[in-house]
């Protein structure tokens, strides 16, 4: 792989790939990608090449995307458990300061960080997907039950629950809230995976409810700033839209957005 970007790299072969020169390294290039062992690692690692290198290997080398299942579950995941367990322990890594966080010397969460995600499971009538990979000759899908051959790799969560952290209050009148989790784990972010996650809510008509979705305030720098801004703008282009803070100790620490089916 690394072979194949540094081909890619030195020719430029996102806009010459075409060109009668350029034949024999893409015909040696396809003949990698068609092997069953590039195929099958392909959906694991994109992400962790540029969008311009995997944009080139599955416009000019005939790679297949992967499609993107949501695989319903109650409770403990039945299957994928290591992927399941590695999944919990790197959003409480992610999330540590936050989940540790105290209000007038209580803990806002009681359990241990990487607990998190299978309390939002537990969540009676949560609806709770897992997100992964599929075969790439499948069309995405929102599966109503676990199914173990078609979800191939698990890459992140996307659940709407009653909230278990510092519950946003709605007004006089109004219906509580339930709350929206969509977290991807680090290596597929910014892959299009979650642009296709709200297509999916939104085709099986999982959105029509009001909701809030919060994202943590995590340091100061330029980098964090960037992440809130990026995630801000992600949730409006789904008709989430920002709503002020109460003005306490905790509600300084993460930034909400709330939708309204109406």
């Amino acid at each position: 792989m690394q072979l194949m970007e540094m081909i890619w790299q030195m020719n430029d072969l996102s806009q010459n790939y075409t060109h009668p020169i350029q034949r024999g390294w893409i015909s040696t290039m396809r003949r990698w990608t068609s092997m069953p062992e590039f195929q099958k690692i392909w959906p694991r690692v994109r992400s962790e090449y540029s969008q311009e290198f995997v944009r080139f290997c599955e416009r000019a080398l005939n790679v297949n995307q992967p499609s993107i299942v949501l695989e319903a579950v109650s409770g403990a995941p039945t299957h994928h458990h290591d992927e399941w367990m590695a999944m919990q322990r790197e959003f409480g890594q992610e999330f540590l300061s936050y989940l540790q966080i105290k209000v007038f010397k209580v803990p806002i969460w009681r359990g241990r960080p990487d607990e998190y995600l299978q309390a939002v499971a537990n969540v009676k009538a949560a609806n709770f997907w897992l997100i992964g990979y599929g075969d790439p000759d499948q069309k995405d899908e929102m599966l109503s039950e676990p199914a173990r051959d078609r979800l191939k790799h698990i890459i992140g969560i996307v659940a709407i629950f009653d909230p278990i952290i510092n519950p946003a209050k709605p007004n006089d009148g109004e219906a509580k809230p339930k709350e929206l989790l969509l977290w991807v784990r680090g290596p597929y972010r910014m892959s299009g995976v979650g642009s296709v996650v709200f297509r999916l809510l939104q085709e099986n008509r999982k959105l029509n409810n009001k909701l809030f979705a919060r994202l943590p305030r995590s340091g100061g720098g330029q980098a964090e700033q960037m992440q809130r801004a990026m995630w801000v703008q992600f949730m409006n282009d789904f008709d989430f839209y920002g709503v002020p803070s109460v003005e306490t100790d905790w509600e300084g620490r993460e930034i909400h957005v709330q939708y309204d089916p109406t």
